[in-house]
């Protein structure tokens, strides 16, 4: 019988700081998805991330917002990624940090 246990954040997933893109880079259109502390900025050439991952911002007027996003996406220094672990799936991930 599996029972729940608790644990701290840090053993089910990483958090970690996007990299930096200049917002000159940023367009109204092109091949991936660009978020930031606040969310969708514009669209950029290449990707930095590939997959489901929590996105939450951690500046700007909104930041501590969370967002999930899925596919090929390029997360700015302006917003925190959540890489979990097998044992916690993103979307829930996604409600436990909106919670």
């Amino acid at each position: 019988m599996s029972e729940w246990k608790r644990v701290r954040v840090k053993q089910i997933c990483r958090m970690q700081s996007g990299t930096n893109l200049i917002s000159q880079v940023i367009g109204q259109s092109g091949n991936y998805p660009v978020y930031g502390g606040n969310g969708l900025r514009g669209y950029y050439k290449n990707y930095t991330n590939d997959g489901q991952y929590v996105i939450i911002g951690r500046q700007g007027a909104l930041a501590g917002n969370v967002h999930l996003v899925e596919g090929r996406f390029w997360a700015t220094d302006h917003a925190i990624v959540v890489y979990c672990s097998k044992f916690l799936i993103p979307r829930y991930a996604y409600y436990l940090f909106t919670a």
